[in-house]
């Protein structure tokens, strides 16, 4: 049934003026066909899948409550980010296959909800699910950045309604040079959309 659903989405995956255009970048992507794509192409050195919760992520620690954006990632994601560990570790494979409720948040989420105390190990209601913190990043790319949570995608997809889909399919290509990366970014779009 997945496959199925996989199949010709979105609509005109095989078509190059569709895949270049701005419907198809905002088309969901079953994520049984996301994750592990491209990680069967020669050179793809991480990858990563996003999904975004569908509604504002509102976290709660005792009487502390504020809202954060909240991404659904692999575990590669942090190096498509420049996220670094400062405390405890990122998501990985364990995370997704047993879809746990783990969370890496970002140095502002864990001032905000836990001021000076210790966060990671502790849990932390994320819209009426508890989720346990693993992990406290600093990110290169700004203030905003910090302001991040990154929680499985497959527990992202399972608890927040959001069946098989992805919002972005991401991949670092390594040393390659631009003609080899453009050979790798060729076949994608059609491997996705099978």
């Amino acid at each position: 049934p997945l496959y199925e659903r996989a199949v010709g989405n979105p609509p005109g995956a095989w078509d190059p003026a569709v895949v270049n255009g701005s419907a198809w970048r905002a088309a969901e992507i079953p994520a049984v066909n996301g994750h592990g794509t491209a990680a069967g192409v020669s050179g793809v050195e991480h990858i990563t899948s996003r999904f975004y919760l569908r509604v504002p992520g509102v976290m709660r620690r005792g009487k502390e409550t504020a809202t954060f954006d909240v991404r659904g990632v692999h575990p590669d994601h942090r190096y498509l980010e420049n996220t670094t560990v400062t405390e405890g570790r990122f998501l990985n494979a364990v995370d997704l296959s047993e879809h746990r409720k783990s969370m890496v948040i970002g140095t502002k989420v864990r001032d905000t909800l836990f001021h000076k105390d210790p966060a990671v190990g502790q849990q932390v209601e994320l819209n009426g699910i508890v989720f346990k913190v693993v992990g406290i990043f600093t990110d290169e790319g700004g203030e905003g950045e910090l302001e991040k949570v990154y929680v499985p995608i497959t527990t992202a997809q399972r608890t927040y309604a959001g069946g098989n889909n992805i919002a972005q399919f991401m991949f670092t290509v390594g040393d390659s040079t631009l003609p080899q990366s453009e050979a790798m970014a060729g076949p994608l779009p059609r491997r996705v959309s099978q």
